[in-house]
């Protein structure tokens, strides 16, 4: 073999090398860093969000409860605007309506 072709061959292995580790590292983050991650915890805190209703891709509605009200949120490009204070009585209604085996439950 010329020194040429010895080239090319170690030139080829590298790359499959590199392709190896590269899908190595793909699917490290698309799989097991999510399930080891932190991040995917949901917080815990004194807001929660009970609902949420898409409008459009980039408009979304919220029922949010924070320190034991419960408000309605608009959500778009401009930001988050508050748009009314729900009582504790509509936002059960609301649940009830909406899961219908919590009640067959009761």
């Amino acid at each position: 073999m010329t020194s040429v072709s010895i080239g090319w061959a170690e030139y080829a292995r590298l790359m499959l090398v590199l392709c190896g580790i590269l899908a190595l590292a793909i699917v490290a983050i698309r799989f097991w860093l999510p399930k080891i991650s932190m991040w995917n915890k949901p917080a815990t805190g004194p807001i929660e969000v009970c609902a949420r209703f898409p409008l459009e891709p980039r408009r979304t509605l919220y029922i949010v409860k924070a320190a034991g009200s419960y408000m309605l949120l608009a959500s778009s490009e401009a930001g988050v605007q508050h748009l009314i204070s729900l009582s504790a009585d509509e936002c059960s209604a609301w649940h009830q309506k909406s899961n219908p085996a919590s009640v067959a439950k009761l």
